[in-house]
């Protein structure tokens, strides 16, 4: 009797069976699939852990995988990994009001310098009702 694990495997082996690729390029690929699903059980248990939800998992030729981090209706931040990266960037979300945004000018050139300093990345997004700075170290 054929298990959903045995169709998989099969399925997974006529691909290769298929393929044009070689050897060493079949078990790269598959090394990668295995790293991500490991990667995804990882950030998925941490995340349970924290009490927090993943959201919008992506994935492509440069991200090996991407998550929103949410906590209830807070969007906090995302997780990401490159496939060619040796771990995680967590990234920070921060939303700033209107109302606050002459605070946010007035220390820009103060922010510039410690991000800069401090080998932070960061982006301002403005909405005709909030800013919204990504941070990422």
């Amino acid at each position: 009797m054929a298990t959903k694990t045995n169709l998989l495997r099969d399925h997974i082996l006529a691909i290769l069976n298929g393929s044009t690729t070689t050897v060493t390029e079949d078990l790269d690929a598959l090394a990668q699939c295995v790293a991500q699903i490991r990667n995804r059980m990882v950030v998925g248990g941490v995340a349970r852990e924290c009490d927090l939800s993943l959201t919008g998992f992506l994935t492509n030729d440069a991200l090996e995988l991407y998550y929103a981090i949410k906590r209830g209706r807070h969007d906090l931040g995302y997780i990401s990994k490159g496939w060619e990266d040796p771990g995680f960037r967590i990234g920070n979300l921060v939303e700033i009001h209107p109302w606050e945004a002459d605070i946010l000018k007035a220390n820009t050139p103060h922010i510039i310098r410690f991000c800069a300093t401090n080998g932070i990345a960061m982006t301002v997004q403005e909405t005709p009702s909030t800013i919204i700075i990504h941070w990422m170290a």
